[in-house]
């Protein structure tokens, strides 16, 4: 939803963190028309990033897409979009944020674990890896997105994506949840 009318007001350029080989790109534009002018990068870890650039070529002709391991291509971007990938980065949102010369206009989280009161850390199984993965506080995540300078739009609950934290003390109150930010 929030992609679309994105795109309806005019922003053209995406700068997705973690974002594999292109999987939201391509499931977007089945879904949305994908303006003129469009440029979509992903940014991920280098053989991620090699083996997308390799996909695109086949998959991606039109050259909207691309990749890139250089976080600071983040800067100047309309839209940063996280989907799944933050509890993952070493960095909290607030201090890739306070790295870019000029911040985004517009910022869409989705699949983001969060926990009512409390930031932790746990071990996420990714089938044949287990990974750090960070639950932040909700209140914590939507401080630190107000003191970025972004004013809330938008939030969601994702309903259909349960989480469970085996033995961890209300590991059973953390879900997944998204939102759509904008800098004032």
């Amino acid at each position: 939803f929030w992609l679309g009318r994105s795109f309806d007001i005019g922003l053209r350029t995406v700068f997705e963190l973690g974002g594999h080989v292109g999987i939201k790109y391509y499931a977007f534009r089945r879904v949305l028309p994908l303006p003129d002018g469009l440029r979509w990068t992903v940014w991920d870890l280098p053989p991620v990033v090699e083996r997308g650039t390799e996909l695109a070529t086949l998959r991606a002709p039109e050259g909207m897409l691309r990749f890139t391991t250089e976080l600071g291509e983040a800067s100047g971007n309309d839209i940063l979009l996280a989907s799944g990938s933050l509890p993952y980065f070493p960095e909290r949102l607030s201090e890739i944020l306070e790295a870019l010369p000029v911040k985004p206009r517009r910022i869409l989280l989705n699949a983001i674990a969060v926990h009512p009161s409390e930031t932790f850390y746990t071990v996420n199984s990714l089938t044949m890896a287990f990974r750090a993965y960070r639950i932040q506080s909700w209140d914590e995540l939507q401080d630190e997105l107000e003191a970025a300078g972004y004013m809330r739009r938008d939030v969601w609950r994702n309903e259909g994506q349960p989480i469970q934290v085996p033995f961890e003390r209300d590991g059973d109150q953390v879900y997944y949840v998204g939102g759509c930010y904008d800098l004032r």
